[in-house]
């Protein structure tokens, strides 16, 4: 069973900086792609408590995408495949680390 996946993405603003905007969209295309549960949220650094919380989450660049509460890519835009591919093995997770319940490990 799929489970739900969280994109949180911590950027200037998507709307203005470009690569901010190039990341927005390849997480929009990966979800799009893959359907199922997927939360995108943005949190853009010009507001203080997306400050706040790039600090504790450890986050030092943008565009950051994090899923689940990982930081997986940090001033980088994943290629579609490799993006989608973070994205399956965060909705199979068993929650121990091993994406496909135990087979594989």
């Amino acid at each position: 069973m799929a489970k739900k996946v969280l994109i949180e993405m911590f950027t200037l603003d998507s709307a203005g900086c470009a690569p901010c905007t190039y990341a927005k969209e390849a997480v929009e295309e990966a979800r799009d792609e893959i359907g199922g549960e997927i939360e995108i949220i943005e949190h853009k650094i010009k507001d203080k408590a997306a400050v706040k919380l790039m600090q504790e989450r450890g986050v030092s660049k943008i565009p950051t995408i994090c899923i689940n509460g990982d930081i997986v890519y940090e001033s980088i835009i994943p290629p579609n495949d490799e993006l989608i591919a973070e994205i399956k093995k965060r909705m199979k997770d068993d929650g121990n680390g091993c994406c496909c319940g135990g087979d594989c490990c």
